[in-house]
């Protein structure tokens, strides 16, 4: 049976996030960690995005190399996922709803490394218990259990899904998700063509770039990888 969710709405600088939280779960402390995560996303991007530039510091282009796994010609690469790192930082900074799945869903429908980013599971796309697919254009899902927990990989969701949403970035299985670490991805094989469409590889580039170049920034008052 559906569960009911309540909605609150956080006003963040000059915008509305919409959360959307099941009813009678206690999670209201949930709402001042939300908007941290997402002053965080947009802080995040709004830091990395000049740093796509034709010459990089060292510390961006290790990094854009080890997340869109050495692109021949990295100037081109760089344009196109500063084009597409752009759009999210665009739409991330205006109005958008953001649902939190309870701990049964997010149990229920992934695979404990890949909590709250999940589609699609063998090439099937993945549902959550109301029914809503775990997905592309519709509402943002993030876990409460990794909202919570582990507010850093939160942000990394955050943007990992926005790139689903507003630019329909792929998924490609194990070899396009990295570990809840953001250190390495799950498994070998991804090619730098499926890299630059790949929702992980946009969302943990940011997290690499803030975490190598800009070492004081704070998620939720936690030191950034902490």
């Amino acid at each position: 049976m559906p569960r009911i969710y309540g909605s609150d709405t956080l006003k963040i600088g000059n915008t509305k996030v919409k959360v959307m939280q099941v009813l009678l779960q206690g999670q209201s402390d949930l709402l001042p960690i939300v908007k941290d995560i997402v002053t965080s996303a947009r802080g995040w991007l709004q830091a990395v995005l000049p740093e796509l530039r034709s010459n990089p510091d060292p510390k961006i282009r290790a990094a854009f190399n080890s997340c869109f796994i050495n692109p021949p010609d990295t100037a081109s690469a760089m344009n196109m996922a500063r084009s597409i790192l752009q759009t999210i930082a665009n739409n991330l900074d205006g109005d958008f709803a953001l649902k939190l799945l309870d701990a049964d869903d997010a149990v229920g429908y992934v695979n404990k490394y890949y909590t709250g980013r999940v589609h699609l599971v063998s090439n099937v796309i993945q549902y959550d218990s109301d029914g809503d697919p775990i997905a592309r254009r519709g509402t943002i899902h993030v876990g409460s259990e990794v909202t919570r927990d582990n507010p850093v990989l939160a942000t990394v969701t955050l943007i990992h899904e926005a790139g689903h949403k507003w630019i329909s970035l792929q998924d490609h299985g194990d070899k396009g998700y990295y570990n809840n670490a953001c250190t390495t991805y799950w498994a070998p094989g991804l090619t730098w063509q499926e890299a630059l469409k790949n929702a992980d590889s946009h969302a943990v580039f940011i997290y690499q770039a803030i975490k190598a170049k800009f070492t004081s920034v704070l998620v939720n008052n936690r030191p950034l990888g902490g």
